[in-house]
């Protein structure tokens, strides 16, 4: 009930009365101001910034009533929509996302009252509590003096609201009114299985666990009991029996198969919208309450892709393999992910220096020199599953080895060229590096001209006549000399006894060698020598025929053909700045532009196939000899022995001799 003060006429008695007409909200507290007296059969309220009125005060006269703390001058403020109701069986209560409030503010009947101040009308929506949840200021509708604004009851729960509804006029009188209602949302649903954004695996049956239950909005609340022949669930849109689902108070549990191919056609993938509905019985509109919920079905493994090294590329030492593994849906596992080498699996090891990961990035690096059971090629698989367990395809591919580095020799054995079957004929026996290239033990003044023999090696085997070439690495062929006897120019680098490198790569004493194109013809001169024999086929020797054009125009070259290698296509011979003209062959290095002393010099040449394999040459040991400077050095004179060039190492083997290679 609200109380108000009833001014009784110009008697000036003041009596305190209770209204009557169904009225029982709690009195709505304002900080000043209220609704006139007599508006819509509620009582009026004191006036703007005063107190109640007393025994003696001046009355306005006998029109209604005015509220305690409200002025007769204050505007007349009454709630219009929505309607009071304080049974939820008696009427209609708030369903929806949204409603409207209007109220009308005029202006007060009283003597010198001012009219309403439009700006000042606002609505607001309470929660049980009191607590305010939204205020709004009403917007003018198109009736007079009626105002309106619209609220969410999206996040609103069931039960009681109030709206109240507040307005100032000119003279910042104010007044007041509200009214209270029931929001009803249906049903309480709740989804205990599963749990929201849980992955499954498609194969796997779908528990669901459900409960419905009934909301009443007060106590006497007949209508809100839950009506279950309207509880449905829909997954992906498929409508899913619930006749045998239920089990007691509202509780349904049950399993779907997410494979089932006659309630989901194709295959449900990815995100799946769960959706449960529920009305409850309140007449003549049940309210439908509903839940959402999302699960990732997941029915494919991840997704692998090696990116490197390619299917069928040639590797060899250290291999660095960088595969993608992805999986849209529930993500991938790292712990499954295995790389298997040949038969060998390797798991992934966060903590092992072999392994890395950025993002869904993995890199494994292995030694392709030590996989068991790998002559000449290996294979490589990828695994994984994804985290609910899902096995993927996999990715593989098939790679060729190649753990010899290039031969190399600036000296090589004479060799002859051969002509391909049939009636196989031999070159005279040749010098692939050119007469004009310095040789072991040769004596130079200030320049030289080098010349070296560079041919990839690979792996072979028996089985495999086809052999695969990681090629020689043209940009990393240099020659270096030494002329510091007290250091060596070769060294072994993994203690093996065998001069596997040089002792300083990034040497200043160096100058990079260039590949010479294949060209010129064989040159054949009555040869009487032994004929080299080459597979199975005698190679007869060749009557006399007249020699060639040298190849370069210039004459400074006494070569009259440049092999290469037949196997992989790739020239075999480099040079000193090698150019198509006058210099095709290359130029001899000025050597007094990097030494400054007579004596014993040490040569050799260093060469890296595409995959890393170092190869070098045999030192040549060169006694330089400058006419510039007075005397002979000791080593034209035979006076000291040439030096080894090596650090307590054995260098490779001289080069040549071998037709298959110049088939």
């Amino acid at each position: 009930m609200r109380n108000i003060w009833l001014l009784l006429g110009a008697t000036g008695l003041l009596g305190l009365f209770s209204a009557c007409g169904g009225d029982d909200r709690a009195p709505i507290s304002v900080e000043s101001g209220g609704s006139n007296a007599g508006k819509n059969g509620k009582a009026g309220s004191a006036g703007h910034g005063g107190s109640k009125p007393t025994a003696g005060s001046d009355s306005l006269g006998g029109a209604g009533g005015v509220e305690a703390g409200e002025s007769p001058l204050a505007p007349t403020v009454i709630i219009t929509s929505p309607a009071e109701l304080s049974d939820p069986d008696e009427g209609s209560v708030l369903t929806g996302s949204e409603v409207t409030a209007t109220c009308s503010a005029t202006q007060s009947a009283a003597v010198d009252s001012s009219k309403v101040n439009s700006a000042t009308v606002k609505l607001a929506l309470s929660n049980a509590a009191g607590k305010v949840l939204e205020e709004k200021p009403g917007i003018p509708t198109s009736e007079a003096n009626e105002y309106s604004a619209k609220f969410s009851l999206t996040e609103v729960p069931s039960g009681v609201v109030t709206f109240t509804c507040t307005a100032e006029d000119t003279s910042q009188h104010s007044a007041t009114d509200s009214v209270s209602t029931f929001v009803d949302k249906g049903p309480i649903i709740t989804i205990l299985k599963p749990k929201a954004n849980e992955a499954r695996a498609l194969s796997e049956p779908l528990d669901l666990d459900f409960t419905v239950e009934a909301a009443p909005l007060s106590d006497t609340d007949t209508k809100a009991d839950v009506d279950f022949d309207s509880v449905t669930l829909e997954i992906v849109g498929q409508s899913i029996d619930l006749s045998d689902a239920l089990d007691k108070d509202g509780h349904y549990r049950l399993q779907v198969d997410l494979a089932n191919a006659k309630l989901f056609n194709p295959a449900p993938s990815g995100p799946i919208p769960i959706v449960i509905r529920a009305a409850n019985e309140r007449n003549p509109d049940p309210v439908v309450a509903e839940a959402n919920e999302e699960i990732l079905v997941d029915g494919a493994g991840p997704l692998i892709k090696i990116t490197t090294p390619v299917d069928k590329a040639v590797v060899g030492g250290k291999v660095r393999l960088t595969f993608e593994a992805t999986d849209a849906v529930s993500g991938v596992d790292p712990r499954s992910i295995v790389v298997a080498i040949n038969t060998v699996g390797y798991p992934y090891d966060p903590a092992s220096d072999s392994w890395g990961v950025e993002k869904n990035v993995y890199t494994f690096e292995f030694d392709s020199r030590l996989v068991k059971q790998a002559k000449v090629q290996l294979t490589v698989n990828v695994g994984a599953t994804d985290k609910v367990g899902n096995v993927s395809t996999g990715a593989s591919e098939l790679l060729y080895l190649d753990n010899y580095p290039p031969v190399v020799d600036l000296d090589p054995f004479n060799i002859r060229t051969i002509t391909p079957t049939p009636n196989a004929k031999c070159s005279s026996s040749f010098d692939p590096v050119g007469l004009d290239g310095v040789n072991d033990l040769d004596s130079v003044e200030i320049a030289g001209m080098f010349r070296a023999l560079v041919v990839d090696k690979t792996n072979t085997a028996d089985e495999f006549p086809i052999v695969h070439f990681a090629g020689t690495n043209s940009s990393t062929v240099r020659l270096y000399i030494e002329d510091d006897e007290t250091k060596p120019l070769l060294v072994d680098t993994n203690d093996d006894g065998i001069c596997d490198d040089v002792a300083a790569k990034e040497s200043s004493k160096s100058i990079g060698l260039m590949p010479i194109a294949k060209k010129g013809a064989p040159l054949y001169i009555k040869d009487d020598s032994t004929a080299p024999v080459f597979s199975e086929e005698v190679c007869p020797t060749k009557e006399e025929l007249p020699k060639p054009e040298r190849l370069c125009t210039n004459k400074t070259s006494q070569m009259w053909q440049v092999i290469q290698d037949e196997y992989n296509n790739l020239p075999v011979i480099f040079g000193v700045s090698v150019t198509p003209d006058d210099e095709c062959t290359g130029v001899v290095w000025e050597l007094a532009g990097v030494l400054h002393k007579d004596g014993w010099v040490c040569a050799a040449v260093r060469a890296e196939d595409v995959v890393g394999n170092v190869g070098i040459s045999r030192p040549l040991r060169v006694c330089l000899d400058d006419p510039a400077r007075a005397g002979s050095p000791a080593c034209a004179t035979s006076s000291t022995a040439p030096p080894t060039c090596t650090k307590q190492c054995t260098p490779p083997a001289r080069l040549g001799g071998d037709l298959s290679l110049w088939k």
